[in-house]
């Protein structure tokens, strides 16, 4: 695959070094360039340059220029890279707060003359969107399903280095610049009703006309000013270490940066949804609204009113959650994910140590990656394939359903792990999910893309797709598919729940895989001694909008035990080649989908 890039040479340049490179716009184009590096070569362009008469597989462009290079080029697919919120939105409420507060609007915080978002929108086959759902859904709706979600991260060893800092009930305000869309008037106004005797705030960032005399005229003495302090600075590291707390009501981002940097140094932020930090990780923060000044009051009055040991273990879990969702693996995850449908033949994204066993707790960082599917290894798997906001409309409609209807507890009792879930079958699925169907279309499409052959759902509508919901302390037993490839698509996140799977694990015997003979080779297989040594299990962890395709009749697989309170729901999809018809559908589907009596044999195989 060819591919060009459109970023900023300012910011990041191959084989050179770039002025703002520890920036996180250079650390984004420099992870953008190489993870499309992994698929071929790539040719890089600053914002400023216009090359014309290009021709390439793939472009992918910062949305500054990306129109007039991708009209004057020839590309077969074009994706577009938002780094903020949308343009348009943004300009209309910060000219609203500009003219409210009597402050000027920064120019110099909006895209160039002639760009033209709404062309942009049209004209990609894709969007990349840096931020979280409250970032989607400042764009207008009509757009919101050719865009795809990520989040960046900052290099948290840097912040994480042991200064020996004394931490204090202070509050940091971090900013490359403390201006309108940061939300400093929120600050100065907010500050004005704090006692200087208890609490302070350190004011980090470049302070400009008129925002220092309006600091001047409101600090009663617990703001300090620092000015800019270059990030890489122990001097930057230290302030931000000195504070239990960060106070950041930002109006407008992409996703803001420094609030990371503070996260990992041990700050607990008070902040925005604006803040286009990952809606899991958000979670953990202390979230209010912009321009309400009592409620960002008491929540300072509320955190500070925390012990110490309360603080700790907030921090501590905040600083994991980052970490598991907040990484530049799960970046370039996500960047490979969203374009796999678009352009064929993607190679995985990265040649990296694999722990082929991970606990359920283990970072995505650690777990395996992407893998291609045909004859090597058997399994992908696709993170953030299908859009948050899309998993939540579905998992409304599953409850919907339930709500009108009981669905059986089926508990097949086995050694080992049992058969113990619901299902909404294929038949059910057809009457009322409609919209299914083109979410089972745009799979198969990926599914042959992967296989390297025509593959179809099954013909079998029970079988075909399926919604399977596994309560707490559910399970599901180990077992081989029928089919030859089944897609996973999880719609929520719990406990426990992960999918375990020993890919490529079959002496397969073709025409024959629900005979005797397969019977008993399948249960020598599955012995501990043999599976201990030759077995390599691939453990995945339940992530909304996560997608695992699997070779289903060559791939042991199980799913452990939910934990918790809720259910985990995915969606079960199944492909095959066209018209094939297993001797065992029958005895199986009634073992499936339904409480009948279970029979004496196993119905993956013939009696």
């Amino acid at each position: 695959m060819e591919s060009v890039l459109s970023y900023f040479r300012s910011y990041f340049d191959p084989g050179r070094p770039a002025p703002f490179e520890n920036h996180s716009a250079g650390q984004i184009a420099r992870h953008l360039f190489e993870t499309l590096n992994r698929q071929g070569p790539v040719r890089y362009f600053g914002n400023k340059e216009r090359p014309a008469g290009l021709h390439a597989d793939l472009f992918i462009g910062h949305f500054y220029a990306f129109e007039e290079l991708a009209r004057q080029n020839d590309f077969s697919k074009r994706i577009a890279f938002y780094s903020v919120s949308d343009p348009v939105r943004r300009r209309r409420r910060l000219e609203s707060l500009a003219v409210e507060f009597g402050v000027p609007l920064p120019d110099w915080d909006f895209p160039p003359a002639g760009f033209d978002h709404e062309a942009t929108m049209e004209l990609a086959d894709l969007v990349l969107l840096v931020g979280n759902s409250y970032t989607l859904e400042t764009f207008p709706e009509r757009w919101r399903h050719k865009i795809r979600l990520l989040n960046y991260a900052v290099d948290h060893s840097i912040f994480q280095r042991d200064l020996g800092v004394e931490r204090r009930n202070d509050f940091c305000y971090v900013a490359t610049n403390c201006g309108l869309r940061k939300g400093f008037m929120d600050i100065l106004e907010v500050w004005r009703r704090i006692d200087p005797a208890v609490a302070r705030l350190h004011a980090i960032g470049e302070i400009e006309a008129p925002w220092d005399e309006l600091l001047a005229g409101s600090n009663s003495g617990n703001i300090t000013a620092h000015g800019w302090i270059d990030s890489r600075e122990d001097e930057y590291v230290r302030l931000l270490q000195s504070c239990k707390f960060a106070h950041i009501p930002t109006y407008e981002e992409g996703q803001m940066g420094t609030l990371l940097e503070a996260i990992y140094s041990g700050c607990i932020p008070i902040t925005t949804r604006a803040s286009g930090i990952d809606d899991r990780v958000l979670e953990q923060c202390i979230v209010v609204e912009p321009r309400d000044i009592q409620g960002q009051v008491d929540a300072i009055h509320r955190v500070l009113a925390w012990s110490e040991a309360e603080y700790r273990q907030r921090s501590r879990k905040l600083i994991q959650i980052a970490e598991r969702y907040q990484n530049w693996t799960e970046f370039e995850q996500r960047i490979t994910s969203a374009i796999v449908g678009q352009i064929d033949n993607l190679r995985p994204i990265g040649n990296r140590p694999v722990n082929n066993d991970a606990s359920p707790n283990t970072p995505i960082t650690n777990r395996r990656q992407v893998i291609n599917l045909p004859h090597k290894k058997g399994v992908e798997v696709l993170d953030g394939f299908l859009p948050a906001a899309d998993c939540d409309e579905l998992l409304k409609c599953v409850a919907q359903y339930r709500n009108a209807r009981q669905l059986p507890l089926i508990h097949r009792k086995q050694r080992g792990r049992s058969l113990h879930y619901m299902v909404i079958d294929g038949a059910a699925i057809q009457e009322h999910f409609p919209q299914l169907a083109k979410l089972n279309a745009d799979v198969n499409l990926l599914v042959n893309r992967l296989n390297g052959s025509k593959l179809e759902p099954l013909g079998n509508p029970a079988a075909r797709i399926n919604i399977n919901i596994t309560p707490p302390d559910g399970e599901y037993r180990w077992h081989y598919d029928r089919n030859r490839v089944t897609a996973i698509l999880y719609l929520n996140e719990v406990a426990g729940g992960e999918t375990e799977m020993f890919p490529n694990y079959r002496i397969y015997l073709g025409r024959s895989k629900h005979t005797h003979l397969q019977r008993w080779l399948d249960s020598l297989l599955m012995k501990k001694p043999i599976l201990r040594l030759f077995g390599k299990k691939l453990t995945v962890a339940p992530r909304k909008g996560m997608l695992i395709v699997m070779q289903g009749d060559r791939c042991l697989h199980s799913v452990r035990r939910v934990e918790g309170v809720e259910d985990r729901i995915n969606i079960i999809m199944t492909f095959d080649a066209p018209g094939v018809v297993f001797p065992v559908e029958k005895e199986l589907d009634s073992y499936l989908y339904s409480k009948k009596s279970t029979p004496a044999f196993d119905p993956n195989y013939q009696q």
